[in-house]
């Protein structure tokens, strides 16, 4: 399966590859839209659906969101830049902000999800549709939303790259939202995965979101650039929306650099830029020295708009202090005793060993969010409650086996399209189990060999007490003090429940900065977190490794 993936994809990259007009209603979950050739894009831009849509949701400090990410630049050459200078002079300072990961697809998928699952390469990866996004917080809240991509060709576009003669490159490493399943398999999403040029009929429209995401081509962005252009693309596009009373009614505009891409000792820091009419006229032309990384952007979201969260690295984000003032959420400052090191010692440019991690030759599951966490009153999303339980949940139990069409839709997704359209039009989704386990996963083994040979795990059914694994035993000996659920060695004692409790996210999940760094040195992250854990929900991990990758 993974070949003929592979296969599809090194045929679409060449341009040779027309997009299969029957693949969307198909039950399986193979991109589509991919081929690059000129005729293939005229006619799938010619019928591509593209929605704008706006909203006047009320924020505590900001009614508008709008954020720019640019490419790898090191934090000194972005603030001696005299275009980017300019902008600042405007506006607030972010001094000590760190990217999460490197290369630059990580820094992408982050402020996306609130995590990086491991991932360490540009590869062409897929995020299965249980992962939950930061749309799924806005939408619960019904506050619109678009992701512009300058030079992507059209409106649901899924190949790893194209070169647009008019427009610029464009690479889908860098766009925000394609990779994930929960978005691209949703007709009404990725319609709202754009191209730039939206953005100005958009404007024009007074349609504009309230949160939005802009990515520039590979010119603009200074990747097969500078700082010097990047800086002149970004001062001119966004002066003109400063000017603009549309636009700039209570909005934030917040430039970043995804990465420092400089040696490994530069530990990822990078510059952060707000602008806008929410930021008081005091804090203009300021400085802002609080800690904050790509998980940030989600948590301020999360803040202004009083939303739920993901569970994951956004809960303990530091919200912007510009904006934390407004909210009541306050600047936590670094703890060596939590952290296990000083703040120097830390570096933001390496993986863990997650999903995705190219170190990674075992793990096959995502880490469960945690679904208990509370920060300044703010929980997890209800449809995420509802998928992972009580986010340990079992390989084996019954309510993991089958996507239950009215579980999905309602709880999942909670969305308000009717039960017949998502069901019948949408996903297509009739499907009975033995077509889940045998033609999507393309698997041949039982149940059985599926939690033993396929994720190598060495326990059985009845094994709660005395687990035996030694990542387990190494993280209970931590978390067995800790309070809250899962944190006992005995466990639920249905059938294997009990093996599994030991993987929740433990609740200092949200006091720790950086998950740890056992395969990529120069500093070990010592957290015990487990780095293989049971699956929450059993899920195929589809990584399509791309040949020879651009440098980032």
């Amino acid at each position: 399966m993974l070949s003929r993936y592979l296969h599809f994809l090194s045929l679409a990259l060449a341009g040779t590859v027309a997009a299969d007009p029957a693949a969307r209603s198909s039950r399986s979950t193979s991109v589509t839209h991919t081929s690059t050739a000129s005729a293939d894009v005229a006619s799938a831009a010619a019928t591509a659906l593209t929605e704008s849509s706006t909203s006047n949701v009320k924020g505590q400090a900001f009614d508008r969101l709008l954020t720019i990410y640019l490419e790898t630049t090191a934090y000194e050459n972005a603030i001696a830049d005299p275009d980017c200078q300019a902008l600042i002079e405007k506006g607030i300072l972010h001094t000590n902000t760190y990217g999460v990961g490197a290369p630059s697809q990580p820094n992408y998928i982050a402020p996306g999800s609130g995590d990086t699952f491991g991932l360490n390469s540009d590869s062409f990866i897929l995020v299965d549709k249980n992962v939950s996004t930061v749309i799924d917080l806005l939408e619960d809240k019904k506050i619109s939303w678009s992701d512009y991509n300058e030079g992507l060709p059209y409106t649901g576009f899924e190949g790893f790259a194209y070169s647009n003669p008019i427009e610029g490159n464009y690479e889908r490493k860098h766009n925000l939202l394609a990779r994930f399943d929960s978005i691209r398999l949703n007709p009404h999403r990725i319609s709202r995965v754009k191209n730039l040029t939206l953005f100005y009929q958009d404007l024009e429209d007074e349609l504009l979101p309230q949160w939005s995401f802009v990515t520039p081509n590979l010119y603009n962005d200074g990747h097969d650039t500078n700082i010097s252009v990047s800086c002149n693309w970004t001062r001119s596009f966004v002066e003109p929306l400063l000017n603009n009373s549309y636009f700039n009614d209570n909005a934030l505009i917040y430039i970043t650099w995804q990465a420092n891409g400089q040696e490994p000792t530069a530990r990822n820091h990078v510059a952060g830029i707000l602008l806008g009419s929410a930021i008081p006229q005091s804090f203009v032309g300021t400085n802002d020295s609080a800690y904050y990384n790509h998980y940030s952007d989600i948590s301020t979201v999360e803040a202004n708009w009083k939303l739920h969260h993901l569970g994951r690295w956004d809960v303990g984000a530091n919200v912007w202090d510009v904006v934390g003032r407004l909210t009541g959420d306050k600047i936590r400052q670094w703890d060596d005793t939590i952290a296990g090191g000083s703040f120097e010692s830390y570096y933001w440019n390496q993986s863990y060993g997650g999903v995705f991690s190219s170190a990674n030759d075992t793990t096959h599951t995502y880490v469960a969010p945690n679904v208990d966490l509370v920060h300044n009153g703010r929980t997890i999303l209800p449809a995420i409650k509802a998928k992972w339980g009580n986010n340990c949940r079992d390989s084996t139990s019954d309510d993991n086996q089958d996507d239950d069409d009215e579980s999905y839709t309602e709880e999942y997704y909670n969305q308000e399209y009717d039960e017949k359209y998502y069901k019948e039009e949408y996903y297509n989704q009739e499907y009975e189990e033995h077509y889940y386990k045998e033609e999507y996963y393309n698997q041949e083994y039982d149940e059985d060999s599926y939690s033993e040979e396929y994720y190598n795990q060495e326990y059985r059914d009845g094994a709660d007490e005395g687990y035996n694994g030694n990542s387990a035993d190494m993280s209970l000996e931590h978390v067995e003090s800790k309070k809250g659920p899962g944190r006992n060695r005995e466990g639920r004692k249905e059938g294997n429940r009990g093996r599994n409790r030991i993987y929740c996210l433990p609740d200092y999940y949200r006091d720790i900065i950086e998950l740890p760094d056992n395969f990529h040195p120069p500093k070990g992250f010592e957290v015990p977190i487990p780095l293989a854990p049971a699956p929450p929900i059993k899920t195929p991990i589809r990584v399509y490794p791309y040949a020879n990758p651009p440098a980032s």
